[in-house]
């Protein structure tokens, strides 16, 4: 009997050690793909904390951030919106969980984003009746955004929403936020292609869907949309001219602080009007 206690012993730390060989083996043999996704994930942890500011009226700004939450990309497009000229108060919604990943799919953490910010949108309406209230959103940040909206009374008004990047589907049903608000921007790219492109074919968008984001394809079958509410809706592909402005089409790259003081700023802006009557958005190199 101690001899046989003896090699059993002896038997586990051995198969600890192949158990933690199999699973060195596992991770050095994703693919190329993966091992980006991994260190993208893990850059994406590197953020700093909220960021508001208070403006010159009783307009507000609501940035929505991504899964990774408020980080020095960010704050870079906030100073360049600043540069453009945006002088409404900045508010950073903070959601999620700190494992941020899990922010990523998860439908109750969506779920408790959308009705927080729901509520949030209520209470400044209610505050500021006459104020203007613009949203700015970036990945699964516009997630949060559209689902908010649809979660809203009908009642509710916004005015510009901005989704920078999207990782819902390309066929999420955007009725509900175009009918609450003036007009929504959307920029895609199809360079995104780690995130919005590998990333939600294989594991899936905001809402579940493996395929390709929105942020990378553009939204689709809008013929759906009561033709009052496809002018509401402006899309713009990945220009090359913007490289000159910081944005080489990356998942993170449209919030360059050139690219938001030239481009972005005048949509929070200039007339609505206009903005509806245009294919692109106003920027001179």
């Amino acid at each position: 009997m101690p001899k046989a206690n003896a090699e059993q012993s002896s038997a586990a730390p051995r198969c600890k050690e192949r158990t933690k060989l199999q699973s060195t083996t596992r991770l050095l043999n994703l693919s190329i793909g993966g091992r980006l996704f991994i260190l993208a994930a893990l850059l994406l942890c590197l953020t700093g904390c909220s960021h508001n500011s208070q403006g010159k009226s009783d307009h507000v700004l609501i940035v929505v951030p991504g899964a990774g939450g408020y980080g020095p990309s960010y704050s870079r497009m906030i100073k360049g919106l600043r540069a453009g000229g945006v002088d409404d108060s900045v508010e950073v919604v903070k959601w999620g969980t700190p494992i941020f990943l899990l922010n990523l799919q998860d439908p109750e953490i969506h779920r408790k984003a959308e009705v927080a910010l729901t509520a949030r949108l209520a209470d400044r309406a209610k505050l500021h009746p006459s104020g203007r209230i613009d949203l700015v959103g970036h990945s699964a940040g516009c997630g949060v955004i559209l689902g908010a909206l649809r979660r809203s009374d009908p009642n509710m008004h916004v005015n510009i929403v901005i989704l920078l990047a999207p990782s819902v589907s390309p066929d999420y049903n955007l009725e509900p936020a175009l009918g609450r608000a003036d007009a929504i921007h959307v920029f895609h790219s199809t360079l995104d292609t780690l995130w919005l492109g590998w990333r939600a074919s294989n594991f899936g968008t905001y809402d579940n869907v493996k395929t390709k984001a929105a942020g990378n394809t553009g939204f689709t079958q809008l013929d759906r949309l009561p033709p009052s509410l496809q002018s509401k809706l402006i899309q713009y592909p990945y220009d090359p001219a913007w490289r000159a402005l910081g944005n080489h089409g990356g998942h993170m790259e449209a919030m360059a602080f050139q690219f938001a003081k030239t481009v972005l700023a005048p949509l929070l802006t200039e007339d609505v009007g206009d903005q509806t009557r245009r294919a692109s958005p106003p920027a001179k190199l």
